[in-house]
C-alpha cells in the first residue's frame, strides 16, 4: 500500500491471494466487468482552498467514453455540493459525442473513515449514507451494502446534494 493504515497490507495480501481483489489501469476492462463504478480519487485543495476536481472530471470523461452498458456511478471522493451533477453532465456529454444512449445512475456515497481505524470503520459502518436520484439507484446500492445492513448498519437515503453536504457536516 502507498499509505499506512494498521492491518491494510495483510488485508490486501489476503484478498489478492484469494482473487477477491484486483487492480488494473485498463478502464475499459474494469467497466465491462462491473455494474457499479466507484470514483475514489484525490480532490486536493488549490491555493484558495477549493477542491481540485480535475481527477474526478477525468474519470467521468473516461466512463462516458468507454461505457457500453448501464452503470451505477458512485462517488466516494470528498467533493463539494454539485459535483455529482457535474459527473452526470460530463458522462452524458461523452455519451452524446458517441451518439450512445446508455442509462446510468449517479450516487453520492460519502465515507466516514478515521485515520488509524479506517479498516474497522469500513468493514463495520454504523451508518451508510447514500444520495440518489431514483429508486433504481437506491436498490442497486442497497443490494451492494446488504451484508453491512444485515449486521446492523443503518442505511440513510437522501437526495444527492444532501449526501454531499453530509460529508462536510
Amino acid at each position: 500500500p502507498t499509505i499506512f493504515e494498521p492491518g491494510l497490507e495483510d488485508l490486501l495480501q489476503r484478498n489478492l491471494a484469494a482473487k477477491r481483489l484486483s487492480f488494473t489501469t485498463a478502464y475499459k476492462l474494469a467497466m465491462e466487468a462491473s455494474d457499479i463504478l466507484f470514483i475514489a480519487v484525490g480532490t486536493p485543495s488549490d491555493k484558495n482552498g477549493a477542491a481540485d476536481l480535475s481527477y474526478v472530471v477525468s474519470v467521468a470523461e473516461s466512463i462516458g467514453q468507454l461505457m457500453t452498458s448501464k452503470k451505477t456511478i458512485m462517488t466516494k471522493s470528498t467533493v463539494p455540493v454539485g459535483t455529482n451533477f457535474l459527473i452526470k453532465k460530463t458522462v452524458q456529454e461523452q455519451l452524446n459525442k458517441r451518439n450512445a444512449k446508455i442509462e446510468f445512475n449517479i450516487v453520492s456515497n460519502p465515507e466516514f473513515l478515521r485515520e488509524g481505524t479506517a479498516i474497522h470503520d469500513c468493514l463495520h459502518p454504523d451508518r451508510i449514507v447514500i444520495g440518489v436520484e431514483n429508486q433504481d439507484a437506491a436498490k442497486v446500492v442497497t443490494r451492494l451494502y446488504e451484508p453491512f445492513i444485515k449486521n446492523g448498519a443503518k442505511m440513510i437515503e437522501m437526495d444527492v446534494s444532501s449526501a454531499e453536504v453530509t460529508k462536510y457536516a
